[in-house]
């Protein structure tokens, strides 16, 4: 089959599948790698068969050591170019100090003196940079003694997966240390992500987190230190520390109320949609829960969290037109992205440029993620069905470009249970495998990669503790392109097979900003010139 584009031949391979295998970097073998412990042959053979590279995720070249994380990753694979995330615009605003003349924060603490009211501060404490910065949390603090106003209260979310799974109290003492100095804030409540962050429509969690910073009804402790080591006195880490209410110097407690502000610190939407939906949507209600928000409060966050909302936002997020959803609808091409719940984000708006719409001629299938406490109890996740899902699409005929998340390596990398990530791997090795050869029978073309390291690296390495290792990583990540034609020399690739030489992985230039245009040169359509990454096809070895 022949696809003309702008007077050239080319071979179409239809569809064009990309498989984002999240949290799957490269580094080389040792008794923290848990992709390499556990041997995904499949996998490791189309490397060997195929032309492939490494790519930086985000890493030194553009971001000068950002551990990765997804949305980014995902921002930066369809927009085809470098993209700057919220974090490292913050931390500049703060840094030059353009970040106290925010009008909408600034906003928000007038409101609370003009009300005679209290301002919140929601948001995780964490040094992890994936979802929230602890540092931004401190610059709040100062923004408070500059207008001099004290009626400042922080309702706490621990970490647990971005940062170490025990380090709150670290982060506690750089907060109250700060509390000190400004003499401005307190600790009004506590609550893990598992509780405050969901994203899988679990709204039980988020009633447990409003019950307790709106009703009131939360055990109540002397001082966030002692919630927190309550709770590890229960086995449970800093995710899942249980919604606790903290008693101020007064001996009562302080819930959210009428006429407050909010501001809510988290700048990454995809965990922060849930909890921002109960308090901005009118009359909100979710089966026999009505929770009664306080009336006339000035929530106020971070970033754009959902499109169509009503809350105040400090820091408008930008828009990456031309990306390439856009381009192949503005083609009329079919489109499909494929992800189970937990990563719904992830092939939705990060990898749409910041687009919650569907482009025309885009469709969605959208898993749910298995209700588990943890989900290191099922290492399979929703793959099977995914993978059911793009086979069937792939048979279609009906999709020009079909995009898929597998998030099994990921989610179960940050519980810290190396065996179930094993278990994951096998799954993939197998899932991958199979969505591999169905397309390469129907005639299409795969191309597989990852948004950021994790799996790779599961040990920490740091000398000043040793545990498990939870977080995101600095490390490169893979990139095969699978077609019908391009199958390699079977008895040179297995002279040269070295996918983990170290060499390789320090010296990759390409990054996850090169994939967008090395599609669209497979199709045979130019790339736009918003578009500052190369194709990768004369690169690949």
């Amino acid at each position: 089959m022949k696809f003309h584009y702008l007077g050239g031949a080319i071979t179409k391979y239809k569809p064009i599948v990309l498989i984002i295998l999240d949290g799957w970097g490269l580094s080389p073998s040792w008794g923290g790698n848990a992709l390499v412990m556990n041997n995904p042959r499949n996998i490791d053979r189309l490397w060997r068969n195929y032309p492939h590279t490494i790519l930086q995720a985000l890493g030194a070249i553009e971001y000068g050591n950002i551990i990765g994380e997804s949305r980014l990753g995902h921002m930066m694979i369809g927009a085809g170019r470098s993209v700057q995330g919220a974090h490292s615009r913050i931390n500049q605003e703060i840094k030059n100090r353009t970040f106290y003349k925010n009008k909408a924060i600034k906003a928000a603490f007038d409101w609370a003196k003009r009300n005679n009211s209290n301002l919140h501060l929601i948001g995780m404490i964490s040094d992890g940079g994936v979802h929230s910065d602890v540092e931004h949390l401190l610059a709040l603090l100062n923004f408070g003694y500059r207008e001099g106003f004290d009626r400042v209260y922080i309702d706490a979310i621990t970490d647990g997966t971005d940062s170490p799974p025990t380090e709150a109290l670290k982060f506690i003492e750089k907060i109250n240390k700060k509390i000190d100095e400004v003499k401005i804030g307190a600790f009004s409540s506590v609550i893990g992500r598992d509780y405050a962050m969901d994203r899988n429509e679990h709204w039980e969690k988020i009633q447990k987190y409003i019950n307790c910073i709106i009703d009131g009804r939360a055990e109540v402790y002397p001082n966030i230190g002692k919630a927190i080591t309550a709770n590890y006195h229960k086995g449970k880490n800093d995710e899942f520390i249980e919604p606790a209410l903290i008693k101020q110097k007064t001996g009562k407690t302080v819930t959210i109320k009428d006429n407050d502000a909010v501001i809510f610190f988290n700048f990454r939407e995809d965990r922060a949609k849930e909890l921002a939906k109960v308090f901005l949507e009118k009359g909100f209600r979710i089966f026999l829960w009505k929770p009664k928000i306080p009336n006339n409060l000035y929530f106020l966050t971070f970033t754009k969290y959902q499109d169509n909302s009503t809350a105040k936002i400090a820091f408008p997020s930008d828009y990456y037109a031309e990306n390439l959803s856009e381009v192949l609808s503005n083609l009329n091409f079919k489109q499909l992205k494929v992800a189970e719940s937990e990563k719904t984000s992830h092939v939705t708006n990060f990898f749409n440029g910041g687009k919650e719409e569907n482009f025309a001629g885009e469709e969605r299938k959208i898993i749910s993620s298995p209700n588990v406490t943890s989900y290191d109890k099922k290492p399979i996740l929703s793959a099977k069905e995914i993978t059911n899902t793009v086979c069937k699409a792939i048979n279609s005929n009906k999709y020009d470009f079909i995009l898929v998340n597998y998030a099994n390596v990921d989610i179960i990398a940050h519980t810290g249970n190396i065996i179930a990530v094993g278990q994951a791997v096998q799954f993939l090795d197998k899932f991958v495998q199979e969505v591999a050869n169905t397309n390469l029978k129907f005639g299409g073309a795969t191309i597989i990669t990852s948004d950021h390291g994790n799996a790779e690296q599961m040990v920490s390495i740091n000398k000043s503790y040793n545990e498990r290792e939870t977080i995101h990583t600095l490390n490169p990540v893979p990139f095969i392109y699978v077609n019908r034609n391009n199958k390699k020399n079977l008895i040179q690739t297995s002279i040269s097979y070295q996918p983990n030489a170290l060499a390789k992985i320090i010296d990759a230039t390409d990054t996850l900003a090169d994939i967008a245009p090395t599609i669209l040169e497979i199709l045979g359509i130019p790339k736009p010139k918003q578009m500052t990454g190369h194709s990768l096809l004369n690169r690949l070895e």
